[in-house]
């Protein structure tokens, strides 16, 4: 267990061997390095390792003293000086930054310019990914879906959560769906608004949803995966081709 001194010793930044060899070389006085390991119950080659980095800190000094070298610890008011120079190091360290804080912003601004892409995994990612859309502070969303696949993981019991929410954000959604039993899909609300097209149409390896300046790609083939890239013009690409799709799909009954 560690005592008082050791604990914060090793606050101000010390290992706990370091600490054991300040310690113990504080207590003997000038000795050789086999009394001071011995003292703080390090071997020898560890105990020639931690007064180095100790001198280097203007912790300990050594001396030769007829053919033996004697190490021993400074005054302990060094503690003082070592933090106060720890202190200024950061001090200088901190107006490097705000030197340079603007220019590093503008490289930010330019990062900010390129898609940004984030991946989900499983069907938690995917649901995960969903909330998000619902989520957004968007008032339109248009998707392109291939509802047989969908409905693997989301059944025809489930609860339609587009819709509710929609309702509730008022949220318009616009969807267009291909599905090998046909026009299925028959929602009541202003809110969305489904179209059918048949998969000799168009084939929808996964499903597409668009809102804001995102687009999110979910595929549920194997394990479901899902992409949602964040930039205006990937989005408005993709809101043009839903519009053409959109404009050959044939309305739901």
């Amino acid at each position: 267990m560690q005592t008082l001194l050791e604990r914060e010793l090793a606050n101000i930044g010390l290992s706990e061997k370091a600490v054991r060899v300040y310690l113990a070389s504080l207590e003997l006085g000038p000795s050789p390095v086999q009394q001071i390991s011995k003292k703080a119950a390090v071997n020898r080659p560890t105990a020639y390792v931690m007064i180095e980095a100790l001198t280097e800190k203007g912790l300990m000094s050594s001396f030769e003293k007829g053919k033996k070298r004697f190490f021993k610890a400074e005054n302990p008011e060094q503690l003082l000086s070592l933090v106060n120079q720890e202190k200024q190091s950061l001090e200088t360290k901190e107006i490097s930054i705000k030197k340079i804080l603007p220019e590093l912003k503008k490289l930010l601004s330019y990062s900010n310019d390129r898609p940004g892409v984030s991946f989900y995994e499983g069907i938690e990612g995917v649901v995960a990914l969903r909330s998000d859309v619902l989520r957004s502070g968007e008032k339109e969303l248009f998707e392109l879906v291939p509802l047989d696949e969908v409905r693997k993981y989301i059944s025809d019991d489930a609860p339609p959560d587009d819709l509710r929410h929609s309702i509730k954000r008022n949220l318009k959604i616009r969807s267009v769906y291909t599905s090998a039993r046909g026009p299925v899909l028959k929602h009541s609300h202003t809110n969305v608004e489904t179209r059918f097209i048949p998969a000799s149409k168009i084939k929808l390896g996964c499903e597409v949803i668009i809102y804001g300046d995102k687009t999110a790609l979910l595929t549920f083939a194997g394990k479901p995966i899902g992409a949602m890239i964040q930039s205006k013009e990937i989005a408005e690409t993709m809101k043009s081709l839903f519009s053409f799709v959109w404009n050959e799909a044939e309305k739901g009954n």
